[in-house]
């Protein structure tokens, strides 16, 4: 009988080491903005790159270069920092978070605010 109470404090120690390496509510709630944001961001880079195309030389003006280039780049940022957010823990992966988040306020401050 004794052998299965020290089995049983066994598996509870594993069990509250596992839980202890998850992230914390907080940061699994960041990590899901800042997910979301991303591929929001994805979503317009693609959009304007298909609005720049389709708009040619002799039709209606699309968004510019200038523009869809700033969005391909600042896309492929976030999704870079979104892999390491989403695979690293504790302060790498709350800092790679808050880089998203810079970057896509960056991307809404320069390109559609001002």
């Amino acid at each position: 009988m004794s052998d299965s109470g020290s089995r049983g404090y066994r598996n509870h120690s594993r069990h509250r080491a596992a839980v202890s390496d998850r992230p914390g509510r907080a940061l699994r709630l960041l990590r899901g903005l800042s997910g979301a944001l991303t591929a929001g961001l994805v979503a317009v880079a693609l959009a304007l790159g298909a609005a720049e195309w389709l708009s040619g030389p002799d039709t209606v003006p699309g968004p510019g270069a200038g523009m869809v280039i700033g969005h391909g780049v600042s896309a492929a940022a976030a999704v870079v920092l979104q892999w390491v957010a989403d695979r690293s823990r504790g302060g790498r992966a709350f800092l790679a978070t808050v880089a998203v988040l810079a970057v896509v306020g960056v991307v809404l401050w320069t390109w559609w605010w001002r």
